[in-house]
């Protein structure tokens, strides 16, 4: 939709909404611990994940994951390339699944 389409007030709506900050996270990968496993950790300690070396990761905005990426490095610093968005019908889902378990 172009901007030239909106109606002031929706225009309005949407510099609002376009003002919203999200929390983005790349997850590298997820393991569980017992408690007994995490007092025990100490510095140079491995922790090995459920993602494989050439597996993508995961973005997340806020609780919700919307896409897979690759790592990439930008300057001294780790980046993301996105290689896939995931369809509004998978975000729903996913966001569905987050829902029921809180229940």
């Amino acid at each position: 939709m172009k901007y030239s389409e909106l109606s002031e007030n929706q225009e309005k709506q949407l510099q609002r909404l376009l003002q919203f900050r999200f929390t983005a996270k790349l997850i590298l990968g997820t393991l569980k611990m017992e408690v007994r496993d995490i007092l025990h950790l100490r510095q140079g300690a491995i922790l090995e994940l459920n993602t494989a070396v050439n597996q993508d990761l995961e973005i997340w905005i806020d609780e919700h994951p919307i896409a897979k990426a690759e790592t990439v490095v930008v300057g001294e610093k780790f980046g993301a390339q996105i290689t896939k968005i995931l369809s509004p019908k998978e975000r729903l889902e996913t966001m569905r699944d987050v829902d029921e378990s809180s229940q």
